[in-house]
Parts: structure tokens; C-alpha cells; sequence
């Protein structure tokens, strides 16, 4: 099976969003990470976990968010199947990827979400 049959869409932002911008997003939808997006591509994730540090610390909230995003992202195709997008994980000790198809972001998916469809 595709794996794009078991993708979570996460907000995205762009590269000159700001922390201030991340935060509305956490408090207004939930959630604990973003994806951001240069050209509707992914190029970083920020994660609560990083925007709270910053807060706490009495950053500015007018800092960009292309300075703070994690660059580490693994990207996976859509079209790869579930097994083999596990492997990856494993392989690049990863436990979550963005997945895209045709040319943009379509969603994540986790190490969890694969033990689900895998068994």
C-alpha cells in the first residue's frame, strides 16, 4: 500500500514566518509541529518544544522562523510503499518524515502510523 494512505497534514508556514506566527498556530489548532515550506516545498519542521525554549529564553518573537527550523528532515515520496518508508525511518533513525507528492508537501507520517498499517 501507498504511503500516502497514511499521512497527518501539519500546518506549514514559510521560510519569513515568525515565532510569533508559530505560536498562533499552536494555540489556535493544536498541535506540536510545523512544517515550513520554500515554493511549497519542505525544507524544516519547528516543534513546540523549540518555540517554547525560545519564549522562555525572551527571544524576540519577530525571529524568523528559517532561523530556528530543524533542517534535519528526512523527505519521503508519497508513491513509496509502506514497507519500504519504513526502512528508511530505520535506516536514517528517524521516527518521523514528510511526505511529498508531485512536486509538494502532503503530510508526515510516523513510526507509529507504520507499525499501524504494518500489522
Amino acid at each position: 500500500m501507498r504511503l500516502a494512505g497514511v499521512v497527518k497534514v501539519l500546518p506549514t508556514l514559510d521560510l519569513n514566518s515568525t515565532i510569533e506566527d508559530v505560536a498562533k498556530i499552536f494555540t489556535s489548532r493544536g498541535g506540536d509541529a510545523v512544517v515550513v515550506l520554500e515554493n511549497q516545498m519542505p525544507v524544516g519542521m519547528l516543534s513546540a518544544f523549540e518555540v517554547l525554549e525560545k519564549i522562555v529564553e525572551g527571544a524576540n518573537l519577530d525571529l524568523a522562523v528559517k532561523d530556528l527550523m530543524n533542517h534535519n528532515i528526512l523527505i519521503i515520496d508519497g508513491d513509496t510503499n509502506q514497507k519500504d518508508a519504513a526502512e528508511i525511518l530505520l535506516d536514517h533513525k528517524h521516527w518521523m518524515a514528510v511526505v511529498t507528492e508531485k512536486g509538494g508537501y502532503k503530510g508526515v507520517v510516523t513510526a507509529g502510523f507504520l507499525v499501524k498499517a504494518l500489522i
